[in-house]
């Protein structure tokens, strides 16, 4: 089954999903990300996605925050600075912990 035809959430949370998740910029460009985390924030699921390839001006060593839209199955990108660093520390700490 493609990534098209499952709910967001279930190829978020497939352990075994390595498949690129596609996502289209607003000019619908596919841009391929790897799944960096999934993290529950402020009863939001957010995604920590990194492009597998640079597309305008975010490169392959960036990443991206996203937020599940559950109504719409749909991730849409965090705008605020503060709740996508706030996310992204809550990664962070996990990988500290970890070790």
């Amino acid at each position: 089954m493609g990534n098209e035809e499952k709910d967001i959430i279930d190829i978020l949370m497939d352990d075994d999903n390595h498949d690129p998740i596609p996502l289209y910029t607003e000019g619908g460009e596919e841009v391929l990300f790897d799944q960096v985390a999934v993290i529950p924030y402020n009863d939001r699921v957010y995604a920590i996605l990194a492009p597998l390839t640079p597309f305008e001006d975010i490169g392959v060593d960036d990443c991206l925050v996203f937020y599940v839209d559950e109504d719409e199955n749909t991730l849409v990108e965090e705008r605020s600075d503060k709740v996508a660093q706030a996310v992204y520390d809550i990664y962070i700490e996990l990988l500290d912990d970890g070790e």
